[in-house]
């Protein structure tokens, strides 16, 4: 990180994974001033002595770009194997949507039938089975009806929108009607997907690419319609207690000189927001996650805003926006001004920029610099294209810079060849201080000491039909617990407390339950706790014994554990508790030589 100045103010503490030159060799370290104690400000994570670095992962440290590709043969989804705890290091394992496209699958007009397939599958690690496919919800039809040629929209993203001679109309509307036969469809896809193409100066290449359109995205989601993504959104969250928060994109077009695969963000100011009710409990899903092992470009303001609040441009302030990261071999940045209309020909004082606010959380490759190319800098992380002299690019977040980028590997050149330097707002996101507003699939070691603890196991119980019990557990250990409760194995759809109520027992409700507790760090499986159900709680009162020792006695047997109360009356009308205790009990009558008689019953007492 180059930050022009040898006297430099650290407002906290600074760590490295390899050593920390405090020598004097680097005029940056040496005029350093800060506001903690020199000597423990500048920390490294393995000795100054010079030892090698740990291997961070089983992928080691020059190989960490390996978290975004798709995984080796025989480790990954929807194999079983591929949801251990290692191979979810793999983001293709453990992302909620998977998104591909054809070998050539390249833009050649307006949703062009041509090479545009898209497959879409729906991944739950916890789930079975692991993966369901997506059914399109996007088609291009004709000679449909009578003559009928354009656009079907079945979840009415956009509506009345029609496509006639590849030209976009408002002037007519699908009002419903018969799907079309599959001899009339000539394009069948997604209405937030599309192919796209647009020149990448720095590469020097056209890139194809994959284009997520967010809004669209953000709809589809809480669409309820037949095609639409609620019911998926809906099973995803029953099986792990949240939505869809993540997409992995694998672009199969090839890479050849000129032509670049990648994965573009548009329309992404607002990201999704779902809410799905589950035995009358609310499971709130926000936020998003875009991972990839090819380039990312985003184009736009993104994440600046939350539901119910307008946009929040141009300022450090995060309050109102949702967990978002981007995780690709490179992230490029596209101001609201660009255009797709650029071409190779087109110079960079005729691509000005716009002022431009992006709010996500980074995990990117850079090329590394040597001798005179200076490509590694932090500054640098993101690639620009346009001219944003006096312009500012806004950017909330942090950057994870863990490897060489393996797709685009161009060297960054001066500013005036292919952008001019923005003004930069940079600012850490104080957000990920908290553990709960991190983005889906963050990067995370593994600490075993903090993994959940289960201090206090359920115990069993038992209960009548109609009554209402609940069984608990306590962790003594390990951030951010989620829960989920199982019968006999079965994982239960209300059951992700701490505490699992049950009310309105019935004699299915009986068997062994025991909850998996998570964190970030692992989980850990209770012991079972049995129910038992009742019918009746009516109690069994036993003959009467004789002792010499101990007299006349009679046992009291009902459920166990549960209480009952002996009356006693001489006359069974007026009736006086005189023990309670909890079933089963043996009861010493008292000698009462001036009663004639002495009648006796047993109550459960609730």
């Amino acid at each position: 990180m180059w930050l022009g100045s040898s006297t430099v103010t650290y407002y906290s503490s600074v760590w490295a994974v390899g050593l920390i030159n405090t020598n004097g060799a680097d005029p940056f370290v040496a005029g350093k001033t800060d506001t903690g104690t020199p000597a423990t400000n500048f920390v490294s994570s393995y000795p100054i002595s010079g030892v090698a670095p740990v291997q961070h992962m089983y992928f080691g440290t020059n190989n960490l770009h390996r978290i975004l590709d798709m995984p080796p043969t025989g480790a990954g989804a929807p194999l079983d194997v591929a949801y251990t705890t290692t191979n979810l290091a793999y983001t293709f394992n453990a992302a909620s949507l998977i998104i591909s496209n054809a070998f050539n699958g390249m833009n050649f007009g307006p949703r062009s039938p041509t090479g545009s397939c898209f497959t879409i599958y729906l991944q739950c690690p916890t789930g079975s089975p692991h993966w369901m496919q997506i059914t399109n919800d996007f088609f291009i039809v004709t000679n449909w009806g009578s003559g009928f040629s354009g656009v079907l929209l079945t979840t009415n993203y956009v509506p009345g929108l029609i496509w006639t001679n590849g030209q976009p109309s408002l002037s007519a509307n699908w009002v419903g009607g018969s799907p079309p036969r599959t001899n009339h469809i000539l394009y069948a896809g997604f209405s937030f997907l599309t192919n796209v193409a647009y020149y990448d100066y720095r590469e020097s290449a056209t890139c194809q690419a994959v284009q997520i359109d967010v809004g669209f995205f953000r709809r589809w989601i809480t669409n309820s319609s037949s095609n639409g993504g609620s019911n998926y959104n809906y099973n995803l969250t029953y099986k792990t207690g949240h939505g869809i928060n993540s997409i992995y994109v694998y672009n199969n077009v090839p890479q050849m000189p000129g032509q670049l695969p990648a994965v573009r963000l548009v329309n992404g100011s607002l990201l999704p927001n779902s809410t799905n009710v589950i035995g009358g409990m609310a499971f709130n899903t926000f936020g998003l996650t875009v991972t990839t092992p090819q380039p990312l470009y985003v184009w736009g303001d993104y994440n600046v805003q939350i539901d119910g609040h307008v946009a929040v441009t141009g300022t450090t302030n995060t309050t109102f926006t949702y967990p978002a990261a981007f995780m690709a071999d490179a992230i490029t940045i596209l101001s609201s001004n660009w255009s797709d209309g650029y071409n190779v020909s087109t110079n960079l004082a005729s691509r000005p920029a716009g002022n431009t606010t992006v709010n996500a959380a980074c995990v990117c490759g850079v090329v590394p610099s040597s001798g005179a190319n200076y490509s590694g800098g932090l500054e640098s992380s993101f690639r620009l294209l346009e001219s944003w002299g006096g312009i500012t690019l806004t950017y909330n977040g942090s950057i994870a810079g863990l490897f060489v980028s393996q797709h685009a590997t161009n060297i960054w050149q001066q500013s005036g060849n292919y952008y001019m330097v923005p003004h930069r707002l940079w600012a850490f996101d104080t957000n990920f201080t908290v553990l709960a507003k991190l983005p889906a699939l963050t990067p995370m070691m593994i600490d075993s000491n903090r993994a959940p603890v289960i201090s206090v196991q359920p115990t069993n119980t038992v209960a009548l039909v109609g009554e209402t019990t609940n069984f608990n557990i306590a962790v003594a250990a390990g951030p951010t617990i989620s829960y989920q409760w199982s019968l006999n194995g079965t994982n239960l759809s209300v059951a992700t407390n701490a505490s699992l109520l049950l009310s309105n027992i019935q004699l299915t409700n009986a068997g062994a339950y025991s909850v998996r507790a998570t964190n970030v760090f692992g989980s850990l499986v209770s012991s079972n706790a049995t129910l038992t159900v009742y019918t009746s709680a009516v109690p069994v009162m036993n003959a009467f014994t004789f002792s010499a020792t101990n007299g006349a006695a009679f046992s009291i047997t009902g459920i166990p554990g549960f209480n009952y109360t002996v009356l006693a009356s001489t006359n069974m009308i007026d009736w006086q508790s005189i023990a309670t205790n909890a079933s089963p009990f043996n009861f010493n009558v008292p000698f009462l030589p001036a009663i004639p008689q002495q009648f006796y019953r047993a109550i459960y007492l609730p």
